[in-house]
């Protein structure tokens, strides 16, 4: 497993007018998030590029480092669940976390067994992969596959995670905060088309992608 070294990419995506919350603090996986001012999603949805999708041609999950090393046997994983326990999570030697509380992200229910849970990419791999990640350097990919600041990765309840599988909020949404969700994806996706903006190929959203997005806007109201 290669050892994940950060480097600092950016700081914490700020949208115009913006409350001055970080998207860290503004959507945590183990309460209910809260919706940002309309116009700044709108703004940050306006500026994400419109365009097919591209195909699955040479993906791997393993282009995206998934899940990286962060020393003393914990990987981004078992780190994300420690973070976002609401209770403290009980880790054994080997950094596997065995018990904890947790908020499920697209259902809302609690739960204590991490057995239930995935740590899912709201932005899906091989969704970010067919919208232009596909051609990014390997260390940008890595450092998507592996953020733990920035909103992509969730604890979300096994089942729940695996109907979501790689489909986007054209055709999937969840039953659980449906605003918190489009609001997040959106200004996730924002984020790392900043960070993208250098090579040329930034996350695309398709049409359908777009109007479901809009759709959804405006019915958080």
């Amino acid at each position: 497993m290669k050892k994940f070294t950060r480097t600092m990419l950016a700081a914490t995506l700020t949208v115009a007018g913006a409350s001055g919350c970080s998207l860290q603090q503004a959507m945590s996986a183990d309460q209910p998030r809260p919706t940002a001012p309309a116009g700044d999603v709108a703004a940050a949805l306006a500026s994400i590029p419109v365009r097919p999708e591209g195909g699955m041609e040479g993906y791997d999950r393993d282009a995206f480092d998934v899940w990286s090393d962060h020393g003393d046997e914990c990987d981004t994983r078992a780190v994300l669940l420690k973070q976002t326990s609401s209770t403290p999570a009980r880790v054994n030697d080997n950094c596997t976390v065995q018990s904890g509380s947790w908020r499920d992200a697209y259902t809302g229910r609690t739960v204590t067994d991490p057995g239930d849970l995935d740590v899912d990419h709201l932005i899906p791999l091989a969704e970010a992969w067919r919208s232009g990640a596909a051609d990014w350097p390997t260390e940008l990919r890595e450092h998507f596959g592996n953020d733990l600041e920035h909103g992509n990765l969730v604890v979300a309840d096994s089942s729940a995670n695996r109907s979501k599988g790689d489909q986007d909020p054209a055709s999937w949404l969840p039953s659980y905060d449906r605003c918190g969700y489009v609001t997040r994806y959106i200004q996730v996706t924002a984020y790392w088309n900043q960070q993208a903006a250098a090579t040329g190929h930034q996350l695309s959203i398709d049409p359908a992608e777009k109007q479901a997005l809009e759709h959804e806007l405006a019915n958080c109201g």
